[in-house]
């Protein structure tokens, strides 16, 4: 594939996530509140499944063909980059306010994920056993959210303007921008391996980097279209709830699949450290303030820029 073609690819990528984050958005944040469910929870379960598509079609397919390691490095990849990359760049481009729950129960869920695939994966394997687990705790995850939000709407609900009940419209313009996202984020990961491989990167820095950062790139198109909208809610949801359904649904779905098998030494060890850590960072920087201001996010991408550099170099 020319270089041209590349190009092309990844122009086109961008435009879709570009109008793919829009209409999630809009559709999304109307039929929250036609359905009875909060924005922060849409955020955490419709945009963080959703924007996570990428990363479970690259899974999936990496489980099938047996390279299960390249699976786990999108995963550890595509949580580091969600947080340190995306929303320190959001950040940095508007500020946002943090929810309580965010504080509590979802960073919790979060950072449980993270010190599971961890502990689990000790053994250099994760099998179907395992990944059953993550998965049964995904899903319970998920319910818990839906049904907790709907019945706290229920005693909290307000009269709903007529022009936001049309809920087939709304639901459309979800599920349009759920496939811009995805065809967007397939388009940005091609072109950007493409790439890659011109420039002679290895597997696992191109796992860990090229295509975490891809199949990411429809969490970053939503989250900050979501914060300049003033729907900080929707952008930080986006990324925890993400970042948990890539480890306990994706990552359990790809190890029941095929079990996952790496070697654990050094270069495991300082990948999943970097995960942990800046997912246990980002407690002390959302509890500051209740908001994450540009000095923070500048803060989050220093950190992820020192990553990458690790990895090339």
């Amino acid at each position: 594939m020319d270089i041209a073609l590349n190009a092309a690819q990844l122009i086109g990528g961008f435009l879709l996530l570009t109008y793919g984050a829009n209409w999630l958005i809009t559709g999304g944040s109307t039929l929250a509140l036609r359905i009875g469910i909060s924005t922060t929870v849409v955020g955490l379960t419709v945009m963080a499944f959703g924007t996570s598509m990428p990363e479970l079609t690259v899974n999936v397919s990496s489980a099938l063909s047996g390279n299960t390691g390249i699976a786990l490095g999108n995963i550890l990849g595509s949580n580091i980059a969600n947080i340190a990359l995306i929303l320190g760049v959001t950040a940095m481009i508007a500020p946002m306010a943090v929810a309580d729950d965010f504080l509590g129960r979802d960073f919790l869920w979060m950072t449980g994920a993270a010190a599971l695939v961890f502990v689990a994966m000790l053994d250099g394997t994760l099998g179907f056993f395992e990944g059953a687990v993550f998965l049964a705790l995904g899903l319970g995850y998920t319910w818990h959210l839906i049904a907790g939000s709907r019945r706290k709407e229920r005693q909290d609900s307000e009269e709903v303007p007529e022009k936001d009940r049309r809920l087939l419209i709304n639901g459309g313009l979800v599920a349009l921008g759920l496939v811009a996202l995805v065809a967007g984020g397939k388009l940005c990961v091609n072109s950007a391996v493409s790439f890659a491989r011109l420039f002679g990167m290895s597997e696992r820095v191109i796992g860990l980097t090229v295509v975490a950062v891809g199949t990411s790139m429809p969490e970053f198109a939503a989250s900050l279209a979501a914060a300049l909208k003033g729907r900080a809610e929707m952008a930080i949801g986006n990324i925890i709830g993400s970042n948990i359904f890539n480890i306990l649904i994706i990552l359990g779905i790809t190890a029941m699949i095929h079990p996952i098998r790496v070697a654990v030494d050094t270069r495991y060890f300082v990948d999943m450290s970097v995960m942990l850590g800046v997912t246990l960072l980002l407690w002390p920087l959302m509890r500051t303030g209740m908001t994450l201001v540009r000095l923070e996010g500048a803060a989050l991408f220093l950190i992820y820029s020192g990553y990458v550099a690790y990895l090339l170099l």
